[in-house]
This record gives structure tokens, sequence and C-alpha cells, in this order.
């Protein structure tokens, strides 16, 4: 094995995208089966959807503009993903939810805690029934992960807003047109892809 210094693993993501939820519950074991360092990237995904001109809209969600067979299709496919890994799934009855606060919280955070409040978020917006618009709920989310002393001043700190802001950007620089993204970053080269075929390209590096 080379001794160059090992690859690193960005991953972009909202709370509010299904798809992101769902590779949520398995970046982590592809990192460590990889031993690559992983890093949590959130990115607003109407600031990506209005940048590329998605015509669902900033405000949106992409199966607004699918077709009759497009939904159909997509539809069945995550129905078997979610079966094939046993994932939790109770979409809320308002979607997309603002998750603006929610993600400026995640910058607040350190790496470790950012982790465990991401997985708790996803949990809670997808499986739990919970109103990640709501600040209070937030911090209490925060709170059960053993993340203490947060305030609602948190949502307005100023180096959140900018970390997410920034990572957006990257994200829209990058080429991405939504979530997940996944891009993989060593000297000298960078490259992302879809979780499905990210395994077999760490392998490759």
């Amino acid at each position: 094995m080379s001794s160059h210094t090992p690859p690193t693993l960005h991953f972009n993501y909202d709370i509010s995208c299904p798809f992101a939820y769902i590779a949520s519950t398995r970046i982590r074991a592809l990192a460590t089966r990889t031993r690559t360092p992983l890093v949590y990237r959130p990115v607003l995904l109407g600031a990506i959807y209005r940048s590329t001109a998605a015509p669902q809209g900033a405000s949106g969600s992409a199966s607004d503009v699918f077709n009759a067979a497009k939904k159909t299709v997509a539809s069945a496919s995550m129905a078997r993903t979610l079966k094939r890994y046993n994932i939790a799934y109770a979409p809320p009855p308002q979607h997309p939810r603002k998750t603006v606060d929610a993600l400026r919280l995640l910058y607040v955070l350190g790496e470790e805690d950012r982790e465990k409040v991401t997985h708790a978020l996803f949990k809670a917006y997808w499986a739990g029934g919970r109103d990640v618009a709501d600040k209070k709920v937030l911090l209490e989310i925060a709170g059960a992960c053993g993340v203490v002393g947060l305030t609602e001043a948190v949502f307005a700190d100023e180096g959140a807003r900018r970390e997410l802001s920034a990572a957006t950007e990257e994200a829209i620089s990058r080429g991405a047109f939504g979530v997940p993204g996944f891009w993989i970053q060593m000297a000298g080269v960078e490259g992302g892809g879809s979780l499905s075929m990210l395994g077999a390209e760490r392998e490759c590096f």
C-alpha cells in the first residue's frame, strides 16, 4: 500500500432530500471499509436548484416535475432500496420543509457531533415525523445527541452561515445539480460520482 496521504471523501447533503437520507445510512460503512476519511458537508439544496434553474424552483422537490411514468419507476426503485437496506421511511405530510436552520446548526458543531446530529436530523425528518424547521425541535434533537448548552443564537451564527454558503458554492462550482453529492479528493486527483460506484472508484486510488 502506498504511503501517500489518504484521499478524503466529502459528502454533500440537505436534510430535506430522501435520497441523501438513504445515502447517509450507508456512507459511513463505505468510508470505513475503504479506509477513507469522511467529511460531512451540508449544502443548501434550494440554492443549488436556483443556480441550475431547476424546473421545480428553489423551494420545490425534484419529483414535482416527474411525469407519471418516471414517478412510478422512481417510487418503485426507492421502495426496493428502502427494503433492501432496511431503512425506516415515513415521509412528512408537508414536504419539503425549510432546513436552513438545521444546516446552520450543523456548521456550529465539530465533526464528530455534526455526524451524530446529521443522522438524528435525517431520522427525525424522514422517519420520526418531527418538524426540523422548528428551532426548538432542532435544539431538542441536538441535546438528545449529547450536544448541550446551545441556544437559538446558534441559528444566527455568522461563521456557520458563511461555511454553509461556501460549501454550497463549492458544490455548484463542481457541477452539482442536486444531492446527495460525493467528492473524492487527494493530491492531484478529484472526482465525483454516485454512491453505488463510489466504492469501486475509491479502490482505483
